[in-house]
């Protein structure tokens, strides 16, 4: 952002004994100029100053966030070391002649090693 310059200040009663500021500017970027507006409401803790300039930048941050490219890099570090490895299993039903049951039908998990 190269420049910014001021088009309308306006402080008003909001609600109670807040104030709210709005600012409406126009910022310079790459020698283009974009308009934005940006508010802030504050109370009587607060003086008009600190606060038009809070409002100031909120219109400032909505240039850059329009106008400026932003770039996200990310990077992410993988340990396969600490992860388990699942077996494959499989069931299997046979139908077996057990002593003193009879027929029985068998249920039977049978899964493969993974190294």
């Amino acid at each position: 952002m190269e420049s910014v310059r001021l088009i309308k200040k306006d402080i008003s009663q909001y609600v109670e004994d807040t104030r709210k500021c709005s600012m409406s500017i126009e910022a310079r970027v790459k020698g283009k100029w974009y308009p934005s507006k940006g508010s802030y409401i504050f109370g009587p803790d607060m003086s008009q100053m600190d606060a038009c300039g809070l409002a100031e930048n909120r219109a400032k941050v909505k240039v850059m966030r329009e106008v400026i490219p932003e770039t996200l890099t990310g990077e992410k570090n993988l340990k396969c070391s600490l992860t388990n490895v699942k077996n494959s299993c499989s069931i299997i039903y046979m139908d077996v002649v057990m002593a003193d049951f009879g027929q029985q039908r068998v249920r039977m998990k049978s899964c493969d090693e993974k190294k």
